[in-house]
């Protein structure tokens, strides 16, 4: 039996998303709690507590609160060989919590809790990936379907990609922040501005085998 060596860390402070004031001090404090420490596996857990003040305030999206994350971990830190192309899974959690911080896992594999309330879409998109959020082509596909209904309020979101090659934790530049955008229809919001604010729970995947390179299975539940 192989022994499971998931380790655990604490970042105290309140999370901060790329491209902000906060960004620079939140790494440092990343990289500060972390120190030396090396992962083992190549799937990362984690979860964003958040008062319940600064969410209402501030959204926090939760792939954008993500990118600072990968960011040290890579970069910083040197997990996953210094490169985000070798995370094969993760999953992020936004919580509200009287104290702030990031609970931080890594682990050998992420098991996905599914809710216990039916999908409110679950279909495979197949074609190219969007670059940037006003792209139509996938908003389109997403309307083509008929009977689903869109998110009132807080969701999870599941994205599974065929493909082995792509980095899924490049959040900023990458193909998992553009496909979230492009999915207002279900979300809520427009074009180019999607509600993605109610997404609490994001859990990301590649080299799903019964998937082709250029296919994604989106699954959506309200929670």
């Amino acid at each position: 039996m192989i022994k499971d060596k998931t380790k655990e860390y604490w970042v105290p402070g309140r999370p901060a998303t790329f491209a902000t004031n906060h960004e620079v001090p939140w790494k440092g404090k990343i990289k500060e709690h972390i120190g030396s420490e090396i992962n083992t596996y190549n799937s990362v857990e984690i979860e964003f507590k958040i008062t319940k003040a600064n969410i209402e305030k501030y959204a926090f999206d939760i792939d954008n609160l993500c990118e600072p994350v990968f960011a040290v971990l890579t970069s910083q830190l040197g997990w996953f060989g210094s490169k985000r192309a070798n995370i094969n899974s993760w999953r992020a959690i936004k919580t509200q919590n009287e104290i702030e911080g990031m609970i931080l896992k890594d682990v050998r594999s992420i098991g996905f809790i599914k809710p216990e309330y039916p999908a409110v879409f679950d279909a495979v998109y197949q074609g190219k990936f969007p670059n940037k959020a006003t792209e139509v082509l996938m908003p389109e596909w997403i309307k083509s379907h008929s009977g689903f209904k869109g998110v009132n309020k807080q969701c999870a979101i599941r994205l599974l990609f065929g493909t082995k090659t792509l980095s899924i934790a490049t959040i900023s530049s990458g193909k998992v922040k553009p496909i979230i955008d492009c999915l207002y229809p279900i979300l809520g919001g427009l074009c180019g501005a999607p509600d993605d604010h109610k997404i609490t729970e994001l859990y990301v995947e590649k080299s799903v085998e019964e998937l082709t390179e250029d296919q994604v299975r989106i699954t959506i539940w309200e929670i």
